[in-house]
């Protein structure tokens, strides 16, 4: 986790309004290092097939409407 706020904190400079996307290797560590995060005070959102409809939308349209440094969480794509 540290390893991952030191990038955080390198890349997502509020003068050069970075964004960073994140992809992890399970649904549970994306809401894990999202609420980690928000813990520590950066503006980070999660997103991934266990979230509702409702939830992806809302956090697809915060990142849309928000031109701020949002770090969107988003687990790998399972092979069928």
């Amino acid at each position: 986790m540290d390893r991952l706020k030191r990038i955080f904190e390198r890349e997502l400079d509020p003068k050069l309004g970075g964004k960073l996307l994140v992809f992890l290797e399970t649904k549970r560590m994306c809401d894990e290092v999202c609420r980690r995060l928000r813990m520590d005070g950066w503006p980070a959102l999660s997103i991934h097939g266990d979230k509702s409809q409702q939830e992806r939308d809302w956090v697809l349209q915060v990142r849309k409407e928000h031109d701020q440094q949002y770090i969107i969480n988003l687990s790998t794509c399972e092979e069928v």
